[in-house]
């Protein structure tokens, strides 16, 4: 059975368990931690991510926002370029033609540029400075009202004023609205009846 051998080797293997042990507890215990940091690392790592990811949609939406009204402004200056190229307007008029239009493209349903080349236009068919803008705002809204572009209203108008020597915008409004009621009417189309 056992001898005094075995009962030796038995209480050496009792006494390396009992000294290894606390070393094995200690290291399972500092593995622990370890893990528990690790744990804690990717939790941070994510919420980091997280925040960078914010960060990056936030920066985005920021340079957007500078972005496209700068954008805006480089186009309207091209824009008053443009037109000014054509009609030769002081600083002054300038300014004036300048928040017209801006002001005409928020009521009526056209775009800044498109006015600006309208009345660009005008200018060149021989429609004076000082009646520009309300030419201008005259044909932009006949041209939404007749499903036209404002370049074939422009161009109509003109030729009407000049084939006619119409003297006044009032004048010409009113061949507008005779042409509105013709159309309403006829259940003919404006645009058809002022070109033709």
């Amino acid at each position: 059975m056992f001898g005094a051998d075995d009962i030796f080797r038995v209480g050496v293997i009792f006494e390396v368990i009992d000294k290894i042990s606390e070393p094995l507890k200690h290291i399972e215990k500092v593995s622990e931690e370890v893990q528990k940091s690790l744990d804690s690392l990717y939790k941070t790592s994510s919420k980091l991510a997280n925040i960078g990811k914010d960060l990056a949609i936030l920066g985005g939406s920021i340079t957007a926002a500078f972005a496209l009204p700068v954008a805006s402004a480089i186009q309207l200056e091209k824009q008053v370029y443009e037109f000014n190229k054509v009609v030769g307007a002081s600083e002054e008029q300038l300014s004036k033609y300048t928040e017209a239009f801006i002001k005409m493209s928020s009521q009526i349903p056209i775009a800044t540029d498109e006015i600006f080349a309208l009345s660009a236009s005008l200018s060149q068919m021989g429609i004076p400075k000082e009646q520009l803008i309300e030419f201008t705002e005259m044909v932009s809204k006949a041209a939404f009202a007749f499903d036209m572009l404002p370049e074939e209203a422009g161009k109509a108008f003109g030729e009407i004023k000049n084939a006619f020597a119409i003297p006044t915008i009032q004048a010409l409004q009113e061949v507008g609205d005779t042409v509105n009621y013709l159309s309403n009417t006829m259940g003919a189309a404006a645009k058809d009846i002022i070109i033709s």
